[in-house]
């Protein structure tokens, strides 16, 4: 510290010695704002930029770390812009999205462009509340808030949680798209259990189900019996699978919850036997 403070800015190894000074205590993860501070405030851009970078290394141990992007997202230098945008995702702040933004301002490439995109995918899921609920303002400047809301909107829904489960589970023998193996295994598509009473497929979950069942009018499990085991998953999961089979494959029936199938479960839980068909259909 004695030794950076005796640093002249008047040398012309000045800002070269501040990049190499700024590595060591980087390596020994020493945070020094004030070392930063000069760094961005260096007559080369390259100086700035690399002290840019490292604002989103110590972003989670300086005081303020958007208000020193905010200010360098808006350099003049593409190289420090690009730096502050990519820094910005390293911030968990909900904020970070409204700094991130005034990238879109000034001046811009394929590369500003691109790193806009990854930086506020990164980081939305510390914004995407915030910004539903109104808390991001944008400085008042609708066609950031625009940007961003519209950035938001194109990203993918993430998966239903029952998705996965149906995919490790049940996908072999009813398969992706839901019409089973003919013969064997029975659809979801069109089956009136899977749009009928929960109960009965909760039951079919946790007990397993044995013996011949009509689905869509064709019966399965007389010629080829193959007996459908207990599933084994917990409340939550059950919740979800079924959940995810009664709104896709053509269905769109109630959700199941969770404390359904917990229920379902401590009614019959001195049961040890698969279910039938006809048990199923008689309660």
């Amino acid at each position: 510290d004695v030794w950076v403070a005796g640093l002249k800015t008047s040398d012309t190894d000045y800002e070269r010695l501040l990049l190499e000074v700024i590595g060591v205590y980087e390596s020994h993860e020493t945070v020094r704002p004030e070392l930063l501070g000069r760094l961005l405030a260096a007559k080369d851009p390259r100086v700035r930029a690399y002290g840019t970078r490292v604002i989103g290394a110590w972003a989670d141990r300086l005081p303020e770390p958007l208000a020193l992007l905010r200010e360098r997202i808006q350099d003049e230098n593409p190289r420090v812009k690009l730096e502050a945008i990519v820094a910005c995702s390293y911030v968990e702040k909900p904020e970070t999205a409204e700094v991130t933004a005034l990238g879109y301002e000034g001046t811009r490439d394929r590369f500003i462009d691109y790193a806009l995109t990854q930086s506020l995918r990164a980081s939305k899921p510390r914004w995407q509340t915030a910004l539903a609920a109104g808390q991001l303002t944008f400085g008042g400047n609708a066609k950031l808030r625009e940007q961003v809301t519209k950035l938001a909107g194109a990203l993918p829904k993430p998966e239903h949680p029952g998705k996965a489960i149906y995919d490790a589970l049940c996908l072999n023998c009813h398969q992706a798209d839901g019409r089973g193996l003919p013969a064997f295994y029975p659809p979801l598509v069109a089956s009136e259990w899977v749009s009928g009473e929960k109960d009965a497929l909760v039951k079919m979950l946790i007990h397993g189900l044995a013996g011949p069942i009509n689905v869509a009018g064709q019966e399965f499990g007389r010629q080829n019996p193959i007996p459908m085991p207990p599933s084994g998953l917990n409340n939550e999961q059950i919740a979800a699978v079924l959940t995810y089979i009664r709104s896709n494959f053509g269905h769109n029936a109630t959700p199941v919850e969770a404390k359904e199938v917990e229920a379902i479960r401590a009614q019959y839980k001195e049961r040890n036997t698969f279910w039938t068909a006809a048990e199923l259909a008689e309660r």
